[in-house]
């Protein structure tokens, strides 16, 4: 167990949706709320990878257009508009 209660699974699955989706601080550790959220409601100490996705989802990441550098705002924009 380590300093933030989530297993080595969690940390792969917040470490790939913070790089996929390029998420800043706030986004990341609001990621994080979400999980131990879940995890809290399923009576779990230790946050699991499947909490982590499950937050992603309940979260909308593809809304993260303004989490984005102004650069790929555009590009975001497109695929969402598609």
């Amino acid at each position: 167990q380590n300093i933030i209660n989530m297993n080595t699974s969690a940390q792969r699955a917040a470490q790939d949706i913070t790089q996929k989706h390029c998420l800043n601080t706030r986004s990341y550790v609001q990621l994080h709320a979400v999980a131990r959220t879940i995890a809290d409601l399923k009576d779990r100490d230790i946050m699991t990878g499947e909490d982590i996705i499950e937050a992603h989802k309940i979260m909308g990441r593809d809304r993260d257009v303004f989490n984005r550098p102004a650069v790929r705002v555009d590009e975001t924009l497109r695929r969402i508009l598609q």
